[in-house]
């Protein structure tokens, strides 16, 4: 019988790869029952929305090059006609961010893994946002069925690596002095910034978010912005707007 059993689907090897967190409901609202596997988000521009709304639009990964999520103009133009009071709150996921796989689905057919995550309180946040967003890694008609789920794993990879945990935790040289002929190893330099760039706020320009979203960004952001008299000018010339000018040098 064991001889005889169906292999493991491809959906099957990557849920055994990427945990699935499970959400449930206690009487403080949605909770996580079950933490999945830990994801690090490589390629900004993924849309959150709220745990239960369905998706406004996916980003995609294909041939090697990320597009951000679709539905950021649906949703600014569903603001603007529900007024202030009601605004869909939404996050753009970035580069950094920490969550779950909450699905995988593959569809052989037309060569689509779709690939679904929340975000909760593995970014720290406190009461957790629960935000969920979609990513649709595309590939060549008949790719799926014939390549090794490793090859696939390094492309999803590309966009959602798996967390290593503390990444401070470097390797330390042994004690004593280095051999002889042998250049000591230095201790890397700070890492710059990672907190919200000029380059950052274009691209949210550039992809139709609404000054309010963004500015709100900014300011519940870590940033580093350069608000030189050149800074700003290629800040204007690439279409970004005075209100977001004016909240990033309030920021810096």
């Amino acid at each position: 019988m064991a001889q005889n059993a169906a292999p493991p689907s491809l959906a099957e090897q990557l849920k055994a790869q990427y945990m699935l967190v499970k959400m449930g409901r206690d009487a403080g609202g949605l909770v996580v029952t079950q933490p999945g596997t830990v994801l690090v988000i490589q390629k900004g521009g993924i849309l959150g929305v709220p745990y239960n709304y369905t998706s406004v639009g996916a980003a995609k990964y294909q041939d090697g090059l990320f597009h951000p999520s679709t539905g950021l103009k649906w949703l600014e133009t569903l603001n603007q006609m529900s007024g202030s009071s009601t605004q869909i709150e939404s996050h753009l996921f970035q580069t950094g961010d920490k969550v779950y796989p909450l699905k995988i689905d593959v569809n052989l057919t037309s060569a689509k893994i779709s690939f679904g995550v929340v975000c909760d309180s593995c970014n720290g946040t406190n009461p957790p946002t629960f935000y969920k967003g979609e990513v649709n890694f595309q590939f060549a008609k008949g790719y799926l069925e014939k390549t090794d789920v490793s090859q696939i794993e390094d492309t999803i990879g590309q966009v959602f690596a798996l967390d290593n945990g503390n990444n401070e935790q470097q390797a330390q040289a042994p004690a004593g002095p280095p051999d002889q002929g042998q250049v000591p190893a230095q201790a890397a330099p700070p890492s710059a910034s990672a907190g919200l760039t000029n380059d950052d706020v274009i691209k949210l320009v550039q992809n139709k978010l609404p000054d309010s979203i963004i500015t709100k960004k900014i300011k519940n952001s870590a940033c580093s912005f350069n608000t030189s008299a050149d800074g700003l000018v290629k800040l204007k010339q690439a279409g970004v707007r005075k209100a977001v000018i004016e909240a990033m040098v309030d920021k810096q």
